[in-house]
């Protein structure tokens, strides 16, 4: 999840040259008034520190921004969350692929069909390896993005292990791979009707990989379950990166601080002689965050148009019919 990278915290003497950048660019820090003291002066026995308390509240205020976006998109436009079929790459072949390299990695790799259709994710159910050898070893999936996951896994000579692993992929093509040294049973990439899959996936391509040489005949014991499903969670992401939504994240930030602050059972001077400004202040930054929402979404029918793709995850052209209650 990207949420808390959208907008930051810089921390009190914090290297500026060191500091990471948020997507939106703005720093919830530079909020008038919402400073690490004044967060450590309505820090409760929930929070250890001011920092901590700071963190809760930008994941709170991420999620609810995100609602309101969804439930924006929802009411505006027509949205298709139903996912594919569920593809299986190929079928396991009798002859055993022997050890390769030790050092090298081999499998396969799984590319989006159609790269316009940003909102579309590759999810995998389930991979399944068909090992010649008894081993323990690690199964790597690495996306684009530069995420990778290690799996560890027994396998069992003669047997087919299956990891459910239901991993939703961000970019656009995903690689499974297992050491060179391990002996496998062969299986194709992409075998089509030869092998029992009667029709090709609508949403994916795939090819066998041998330290990063692409194939398209063999997938190194490695078969993989794909759909892809349209996802809208890190839509978010997308427009703070675009200088969309940064505004609206900073007045809500702002607003919540200052709200949570007259409901804070901690007493100091602002709370108990300047309890009226600060709820007028809090009602001013939720007002605040309204309009900057409202101006984003001036911008976002185009926006969800090219990160669509053509793809109807999010179908800003056709007619929305809502019935009279």
């Amino acid at each position: 999840m990207c949420l808390d990278k959208i907008i930051g915290i810089k921390k009190p003497c914090e290297n500026e040259s060191q500091a990471e950048t948020p997507l939106s660019g703005y720093y919830m820090t530079d909020y008038p008034g919402l400073t690490f003291q004044s967060m450590a002066n309505t820090t409760d026995e929930k929070y250890v520190n001011a920092y901590q308390h700071m963190l809760d509240l930008r994941r709170r205020a991420m999620i609810r921004m995100q609602n309101d976006l969804i439930a924006y998109i929802n009411q505006k436009y027509k949205v298709n969350t139903i996912a594919s079929n569920i593809w299986r790459s190929g079928e396991y072949l009798t002859d055993v692929i022997a050890q390769g390299t030790a050092g090298q990695s081999r499998g396969i790799v799984i590319y989006k069909q159609n790269l316009k259709c940003r909102l579309k994710k590759i999810t995998i159910p389930r991979i399944r390896i068909y090992s010649a050898e008894t081993i323990d070893t690690t199964l790597t999936i690495r996306d684009t993005i530069g995420k990778t996951y290690s799996v560890a896994v027994s396998l069992v000579a003669g047997n087919v292990s299956v990891l459910e692993v239901n991993l939703k992929i961000q970019g656009d093509e995903v690689q499974i791979t297992l050491p060179s040294d391990i002996t496998v049973y062969s299986n194709k990439p992409n075998c089509g009707v030869g092998c029992g899959n009667s029709l090709k996936s609508d949403c994916v391509k795939t090819n066998g990989l041998s330290n990063g040489v692409t194939n398209t005949t063999q997938a190194y014991g490695i078969d993989v379950e794909v759909l892809c499903e349209c996802d809208l969670t890190t839509l978010m992401c997308d427009l703070a990166t675009n200088n969309l939504i940064g505004q609206a994240a900073y007045e809500l930030c702002g607003a919540m601080f200052y709200d949570e602050m007259t409901k804070t059972n901690r007493l100091n001077y602002l709370t108990i002689y300047k309890s009226e400004e600060i709820v007028a202040q809090a009602q001013a930054g939720f007002q605040a965050y309204r309009q900057a929402m409202e101006n984003a979404f001036l911008g976002l029918r185009n926006f969800l148009v090219n990160m669509d793709g053509g793809c109807k995850c999010i179908d800003c052209t056709g007619v929305k019919v809502k019935a009279n209650i």
